[in-house]
Formats: C-alpha cells, structure tokens, sequence
C-alpha cells in the first residue's frame, strides 16, 4: 500500500501557465480529507509497515517538499497510533 502526497496541482480556474501562490496552512486545509484518510490506511498498518511506508515517502520526496511532508509524519505519527511514547 503506498501513499503520495501531491505537492503541485493544476488549480481548476487557473490559466494555463499561471502560478498560484497558496500558504502551507491554505495547501493544507485544501488537502486535509485526504490526510484523515492517510490516517485510517496507517492505523491499519503494523507498526514495521508504517515506518516501511515512512522511509519509502521520504525517499521519493522532492527536496521542496520536504518540510511539509515531516509536518503530515508528526500528524500521522500522533493519530494513527504509531508514535513512539517519550
């Protein structure tokens, strides 16, 4: 089972060629049903297929995006059940 976030999207009332400039809270908030799936799918993961799945995502993560996909881990580190106690 693999998850991907999309970072680039074609905006639908966009003109072609134009750049849409959005905050990374507004990306999220636009992308949030589609993390609170992401977080259901991990929580039906074991605990090796979850930290499988987390190292697959961050090497076929693009530099840019990085920072933001280890905010999405932090949520569904917490949420799914899979965080490590401190």
């Amino acid at each position: 089972m693999r998850h991907y976030l999309i970072v680039y999207t074609q905006m639908e009332n966009s003109k072609e060629g134009e750049v849409i400039f959005m905050s990374e809270r507004d990306f999220f908030l636009m992308y949030l049903p589609q993390i609170a799936e992401l977080i259901v799918d991990c929580q039906q993961m074991t605990y090796e297929d979850y930290e499988q799945w987390k190292k697959e995502t961050r090497e076929s993560t693009p530099n840019e995006a990085m920072g933001f996909m280890e905010k999405i881990f932090v949520i569904t580190d917490q949420y799914s059940g899979h965080q490590i106690s401190a």
